[in-house]
C-alpha cells in the first residue's frame, strides 16, 4: 500500500524531473502506476477479499467515456505525438487499482491524507518557483511549471482543499488538524501566487458550497473568510488584482479564449457525433478560426475541447462522470452523517465541495487529463462499499443486544402456561421480564400491569 500512497502524493506533479524522466518507453510515474496496478491484482488474487463494486454509475460512465475515446482514436487519425488515449488508459488502470486497494476505512484515511500531502508538496513547488522567478521577472511572475502551469495547479488542488478544511475543523486528533491547517495555509498562499482567475472562481464556489453544506455555517464562514483574506493580504500578486487591473497580456488572454471557444463550438456543430478526433484541436483550429485570427492554442475549456474532439456523445459521457460523482458523494455524505462514519463523511463532504469548484475552474482551461480529478471520481466509487462495511461492523453489533433481549423475552412467554396471555405473535403486545415473572403488556406501556 505504501506504493499506492506514494503514487497519490505524486499525482499533481506532472513535470517533476524525476517522475517525468523517460525509462524504457514510459515515464517513471507511469512505471510507478503500473507497479501499483500489478500489486493490487496480486494482493486481490491472494487475499480473495471483495473489491469495491465496479458497477457504480460514475465508473460505468467512465468506461463509456473510455470506449468512446478508443473508438475516436481508432477511427480518426491523430496529429499529436503523445495521444490522450494513453492518458485515459492510465486512468483506467488507476481506477482498477483504487477499487482493488482502497477497501477499508483505514486505507481511505491514509489515501486522503496522502492527497493532502500531494496538495502541500505541489504548493511548495509553486512557492519555490515563484521565489526564484520573481527575482528575475518581477513580483507578477506566475509559477507552476512543475504542475503544468498556474491554472492546472489551482484546478488540481481545488478537489482536495475543502477536505483538508473539514479535517481541520471537525477532527479532534491534534496532529491531523495541525497537518491540514499547515497544508491550507501553504496552499492558499500558493493559489494567490499562481493568480489563476478561473481557479479563484472555483475556489470561491467551493468555499461557499462548503459553508452552505457544513454543520457549523457561522464558524466555517468566519474560518474560510479569514484564511482567504490572510492569503490575499500576504501575496504580492493575486487573482483579484488580475480581475480589477488586467494587464495587456490578461486582456489578450481573455480575447484569445473567446476566439478559441467560438472555434470549438463550430467544430462541435460541424462534427456533432464523432468530433474531430483526439488531440486534433490545434491541428484543425485554422479551419474554424475567423478571418485574420492567428492563434495556436488548445481550447482552454475542458467541456468545449472534449465536445470538439469526441463529439456530443463524449461530452455527455464526461458530464455524466462529473454528475454521477457529485451525487454519489452527496449520498455518501448524508448516509455517513446518519451512521457516524466520520472519515467517510469528511471525505465525501470535502470532495463534494471540491467537485463543485473544479467543475467551474475547468470551464476556463483544458484539464481532462488532471489526475486529481480522476482520483476524486474513483474514491467516490469506493465510498458506498465502505459505508456498507461500516454499517456491518459498527452499526449492526450495537443493535444485537436489544434483539437478543427481545428474543429471550418472547421465548420466556412462549414457555409460560397461563391461558390469559395473548399469542406471542400478537403485535398489540410487548414483552417484559422481571426477576421472577414475565409480563405481557400493551405495546407502548412503560410499566407492567399491577
Amino acid at each position: 500500500m505504501l506504493l499506492y500512497y506514494f503514487l497519490v502524493v505524486t499525482l499533481p506533479l506532472m513535470n517533476e524531473r524525476f517522475l517525468a524522466h523517460p525509462l524504457l518507453g514510459f515515464t517513471v510515474e507511469k512505471w510507478l502506476g503500473l507497479a501499483c496496478f500489478f500489486f493490487a491484482v496480486v494482493d486481490w488474487a491472494i487475499r480473495r477479499r471483495p473489491a469495491a463494486p465496479f458497477a457504480s454509475a460514475q465508473t460505468r460512465a467512465f468506461l463509456v467515456f473510455y470506449l468512446l475515446a478508443l473508438v475516436s482514436f481508432a477511427t480518426i487519425p491523430t496529429h499529436a505525438p503523445a495521444s490522450m488515449m494513453l492518458v485515459y488508459t492510465s486512468h483506467l488502470l488507476f481506477l482498477l487499482t483504487t477499487l482493488l486497494l482502497v477497501r477499508t476505512v483505514e486505507r481511505l484515511r491514509r489515501a486522503m491524507l496522502a492527497a493532502v500531502g500531494a496538495m502541500t508538496i505541489a504548493s511548495l513547488f509553486v512557492i519555490r518557483e515563484w521565489l526564484a522567478g520573481s527575482a528575475l521577472y518581477g513580483l507578477s511572475f506566475r509559477p507552476g511549471y512543475v504542475l503544468g502551469d498556474a491554472n492546472y495547479f489551482t484546478a488540481s488542488i481545488l478537489v482536495v482543499l475543502p477536505f483538508a478544511f473539514y479535517v481541520f475543523t471537525e477532527r479532534r486528533v491534534r496532529w491531523e488538524r495541525i497537518l491540514c491547517l499547515s497544508a491550507i495555509a501553504i496552499t492558499l498562499w500558493a493559489v494567490m501566487l499562481s493568480a489563476s482567475r478561473g481557479g479563484f472562481l472555483g475556489l470561491v464556489a467551493a468555499g461557499l458550497y462548503l459553508i452552505a453544506r457544513s454543520r457549523r455555517r457561522a464558524f466555517n464562514l468566519l474560518g474560510v473568510t479569514v484564511l482567504i483574506a490572510l492569503a490575499l493580504a500576504l501575496a504580492p500578486i493575486t487573482p483579484i488584482q488580475r480581475f480589477l487591473h488586467p494587464t495587456r497580456g490578461d486582456q489578450q488572454s481573455t480575447q484569445d479564449r473567446l476566439v478559441l471557444w467560438g472555434a470549438g463550438l463550430r467544430m462541435i456543430a460541424a462534427h456533432p457525433l464523432t468530433g474531430i478526433g483526439l488531440d486534433n484541436f490545434k491541428a484543425e483550429l485554422p479551419h474554424y478560426m475567423p478571418p485574420g485570427a492567428n492563434i495556436d492554442f488548445i481550447a482552454h475549456s475542458t467541456y468545449i475541447e472534449i465536445g470538439a474532439s469526441m463529439g456530443l456523445p463524449g461530452l455527455f459521457a464526461f458530464l455524466a462522470i462529473l454528475g454521477f460523482t457529485y451525487f454519489s458523494l452527496r449520498r455518501s455524505r448524508q448516509r455517513a452523517q446518519e451512521i457516524g462514519a466520520e472519515w467517510i463523511y469528511l471525505t465525501a463532504a470535502g470532495l463534494e465541495a471540491g467537485m463543485v469548484g473544479f467543475g467551474i475552474a475547468v470551464f476556463f482551461l483544458s484539464a481532462a487529463f488532471l489526475k486529481m480529478l480522476w482520483f476524486t471520481v474513483f474514491i467516490s466509487a469506493v465510498l458506498p462499499a465502505l459505508l456498507a462495511q461500516w454499517e456491518e461492523v459498527e452499526v449492526a453489533p450495537a443493535a444485537e443486544p436489544e434483539a437478543e433481549s427481545a428474543q429471550a423475552s418472547v421465548w420466556a412467554i412462549a414457555e409460560a402456561s397461563s391461558p390469559f396471555w395473548p399469542e406471542v405473535s400478537d403485535p398489540a403486545w410487548t414483552w417484559q421480564s422481571g426477576e421472577t415473572s414475565v409480563w405481557a403488556i400493551p405495546a407502548g406501556t412503560e410499566e407492567p400491569p399491577a
